[in-house]
């Protein structure tokens, strides 16, 4: 089974006064509304289904023209309610999305955020329902539709179905049910609020819908107010993706920072503070890597505890990425963002029977054992199961790094892996767990790595116990040579050499037929994100200023936990001499402080201050100490 759209393109636009054509008809930024809604569906959809008169015209891309399925409105007055339990049930499935074409701002980010946002709830369910059970309780039964409900207005039109629907759908109407809203009530729907929209990473206004000429008109203003903001200056960089335009205004994404900070701030007066990521920047660094590696054909398998924002791992699957999880959660995240089985890996060095169990049932492409002990918790559970776990014993190589040494983890002292020696032994023993397929290598030295020659020596190592390992007749046919490729934190001098490191890996390792797999976090998501916060207070001492944000370290805990430096940069430059500042949070402790001495122009109240690099290892390390809730994170296009 697969996932189908269904795009619901029937009504004649009598609200919308289209001058006679159907609402499908009607033209917007270059396009019709049925055009740009089928290429959303098309981007998340093997399938979509377009419920449409017969007379309407389809313009259909030649390489889809498989995957469209035209079904004729359903005769009579029936409505969408009616069209939609047809085409659901025309066809098994595994997930429907269910689309208007009046919702022109609807993305292919938003259906997947839709999507995330029912099958977290649906895990959500089955774990309180096993709870219940438990305690001798009957269990809630689990939703089947998950539907936006920006500011408690629920949005049916722009949800996602679980293929039980179909049934219940059909009877519905077969006993005289013809409002699609009323209808979904008896689906056990589960509603996203504004709050549950911004953790998913979508905006209200997204689902913004055209039913009048006064909706027409409104949303082409918006539009051209967009295209007018996207307008990218030509500028130097101050990073990857964050430039200073002629102004000195910070554009991230093609969009002015100052901009996206008032769009927010308009919809949520409150907010002082947030995380904006180039979602453009994200995929061209993926790219570059996966080109760099490319002889290869690794499994890259994104480290998610860099930034496990849902848009961030949907856009990474969708350029063909993996993911490295460190947990249960972290698994199931990686799951519900539509990561398959066969691109997830499980990393850690404390295993839970949880997480033994979880493999064993959704399966993984390989989990990396951080103990010999651990071999015998994983394969209890693949026993438990009946299902075979493919397993890589993680080596510590004794190759120290330079840097901070809480990211340094292959040195001899480092909590993770096993010795050359313990592992070789596993792999001499391995007939002691029939259900464990002990292929696989896995060394990871560290994090923040700019030099590649100790990557290139723990490789040289890595290569060495394969070759005793086949000196007693076992073959390893994986080697996971994790990620630490560093990022430039340091106004441009140094970044890691990622092409010149991937063609000394291609080299060594293009004819061992070995299969390669990449753990990256931070080179991925680091240079795309900022932090972005208002100046709640400038206070001056004697020769001291202190500039403090309304961000603090419970955002943004490196510089307190690492004594990491990140670039600090005005939003919107005042005039005038530009000259040192301590730049700190309002959070109740000392380490609260992002840099003590920084260069920076005037700064008063209500100034939007901007630190750099900081997709990665920020938000997702982030709490609520002090009281204080997480921030908004908001992607770019």
């Amino acid at each position: 089974m697969t996932t189908i759209g269904v795009l619901l393109a029937g009504g004649s636009g009598r609200r919308l006064a289209s001058g006679g054509l159907p609402k499908a008809c009607v033209e917007f930024d270059g396009s019709t509304l049925v055009e740009r809604a089928l290429a959303t569906l098309l981007q998340v959809c093997s399938q979509v289904i377009v419920v449409a008169p017969e007379l309407l015209t389809l313009p259909v891309p030649t390489d889809r023209a498989p995957d469209i399925i035209r079904m004729a409105d359903p005769p009579g007055d029936g409505g969408p309610l009616v069209a939609l339990a047809a085409a659901l049930s025309s066809r098994p499935f595994k997930l429907a999305f269910v689309m208007g074409v009046d919702f022109p701002f609807v993305t292919a980010e938003t259906l997947r955020a839709v999507r995330t946002g029912l099958a977290v709830q649906r895990r959500l369910m089955r774990r309180l329902a096993l709870a219940r059970v438990a305690e001798g309780t009957p269990p809630r039964r689990r939703p089947l539709v998950c539907v936006p409900s920006p500011g408690g207005m629920p949005q049916p039109l722009v949800s996602v179905l679980h293929p039980a629907a179909t049934r219940r759908l059909s009877e519905l109407v077969d006993a005289g049910e013809r409002s699609v809203t009323a209808a979904f009530e008896r689906l056990r729907p589960h509603y996203l609020s504004d709050s549950m929209l911004k953790e998913l990473g979508v905006s209200s206004d997204d689902f913004f819908n055209v039913n009048t000429p006064e909706d027409l008109a409104q949303a082409r203003e918006r539009l051209d107010s967009a295209t007018t903001a996207r307008a990218i200056p030509p500028s130097p960089p101050l990073s990857p993706t964050a430039e200073s335009g002629p102004d000195g205004e910070l554009w991230l994404g093609g969009r002015r920072v100052a901009q996206v900070h008032a769009e927010l701030q308009a919809s949520d007066p409150t907010l002082r503070a947030f995380w904006a990521y180039d979602m453009q920047g994200l995929r061209e660094r993926a790219t570059r890597l996966r080109n760099a590696f490319g002889p290869l054909t690794p499994l890259i398998a994104y480290a998610m505890k860099a930034n496990s924002w849902p848009p961030i791992l949907n856009a990474l699957a969708e350029e063909g990425f993996g993911a490295e999880a460190g947990s249960l959660g972290e698994l199931e995240l990686a799951e519900a963002c539509g990561i398959p089985a066969e691109r997830r890996i499980l990393n850690g060095n404390g295993r839970t029977p949880e997480e033994a169990d979880w493999v064993a049932q959704h399966g993984v492409h390989c989990v990396n054992a951080d103990s010999i002990d651990e071999l015998d918790l994983l394969h209890s559970a693949a026993v438990r199961h009946a299902r075979t776990i493919r397993v890589a014993i993680r080596v510590n190589p004794n190759v120290p790094i330079a840097g901070h040494p809480y990211v340094a983890t292959g040195h001899g002292e480092s909590k993770f892996g096993v010795s050359p020696k313990d592992a070789l032994g596993a792999w001499r023993a391995r007939s002691r767990w029939p259900r464990l397929n002990l292929d696989g290598l896995h060394i990871h030295i560290g994090s923040q790595i700019l030099d590649a020659r100790p990557l290139e020596q723990a490789l040289t190592l890595a290569l060495d116990v394969r070759e005793q390992a086949a000196g007693f007749g076992h073959l390893l046919k994986l080697i996971n040579l994790g990620g630490g490729f560093g990022i430039d934190y340091d106004f441009g001098r140094r970044e890691f050499p990622i092409e010149d490191y991937a063609k000394f890996v291609t080299a060594v390792l293009e004819d061992t037929l070995v299969q390669v797999v990449l753990e990256p976090g931070r080179w991925v998501v680091g240079p795309i994100g900022v932090l972005v916060a208002e100046v709640l207070n400038v206070k001056l001492r004697g020769e001291h200023r202190f500039v403090v944000l309304a961000a603090g370290m419970n955002d943004l805990i490196r510089p307190a936990l690492y004594n990491a430096r990140h670039r600090i940069v005005p939003v919107s430059p005042r005039a005038g001499a530009w000259t040192d500042a301590c730049v700190v949070g309002p959070v109740c402790e000392s380490g609260d402080q992002f840099d003590s001495r920084v260069s920076l122009p005037p700064l008063e109240r209500g100034d939007l201050v901007a630190i750099l690099d900081a997709g990665a290892y920020g938000a997702s390390m982030s709490s609520t100490y002090n009281g204080r809730p997480r921030l908004r994170e908001v992607g770019i296009e």
